[in-house]
């Protein structure tokens, strides 16, 4: 069996009525739902609706929790979603500025095992779009434009690589030569090892079983037996 239940905001006490509404709250209600078993808690893990989530952060930031209240409860999925329409279209969306609720649909869409058709799906599209959009025209605050610091960097390499560079390694790789060796030579760049000469550094990779890395770092820091040939 399923119910229709409201989220009530406990920041904004007073005598909340509406016309065609079979209740009134003693605080703002700011969403309407339909579900069964413990769909009433699930919203404050819910971060697809921003709307809904600015409230309960507000909520929450106050130390408080939002009031859930069933309105109906033992009824049909069918009557359930009827319900949620007229309880959404009595009280009114925030989005269509005719109400406080942040539902971002008229109701209805809820319905178990239903796959919404290509004109649903465009009328909840159209639903929050542009202007319609409770985010729209606000400053958004993203990394476009920003470049992450060397530090982070490697916080995030580390972190994909499932290991921590050892503090050794980082002081090795935080002198001077470092932006020459990470800017690199060309692969066929004649070197010198020990005395024998490779035509570039890709043979003496293969030939001495050495990475490239290491023999172009040995090269710029000058280690004895390693030598660049112009």
């Amino acid at each position: 069996m399923f119910y229709t239940y409201a989220y009530l905001n406990p920041l904004k006490p007073g005598q909340f009525s509406y016309d065609k509404c079979p209740c009134s709250f003693l605080y703002e209600p700011f969403y309407i739902g339909k579900g069964k078993d413990d769909r009433i808690n699930y919203h404050k893990y819910d971060n697809t609706n921003r709307l809904k989530k600015n409230i309960l952060d507000k909520i929450q930031a106050a130390g408080l929790d939002p009031i859930r209240i069933k309105i109906s409860d033992g009824i049909s999925e069918a009557d359930a979603l009827s319900q949620e329409i007229q309880l959404i279209k009595a009280i009114g969306r925030r989005t269509s500025k005719l109400g406080p609720l942040s539902n971002l649909t008229d109701g209805g869409d809820g319905v178990s095992g239903w796959v919404p058709s290509e004109k649903e799906l465009l009328r909840r599209s159209e639903a929050v779009r542009g202007s319609k959009n409770p985010s729209y025209g606000k400053p958004t605050y993203g990394f476009k434009g920003k470049c992450h610091s060397t530090s982070s960097k490697g916080k995030i390499r580390d972190k994909i690589n499932g290991h921590v560079t050892p503090d050794a390694v980082k002081r090795a790789l935080s002198n001077k030569s470092r932006l020459t060796w990470l800017s690199g030579r060309k692969i066929s760049q004649r070197v010198s090892i020990n005395g024998q000469i490779y035509k570039s550094i890709r043979q003496a990779q293969q030939e001495t079983s050495i990475c490239r890395e290491l023999i172009t770092k040995r090269c710029l820091e000058n280690c004895p037996g390693y030598l660049y040939i112009n």
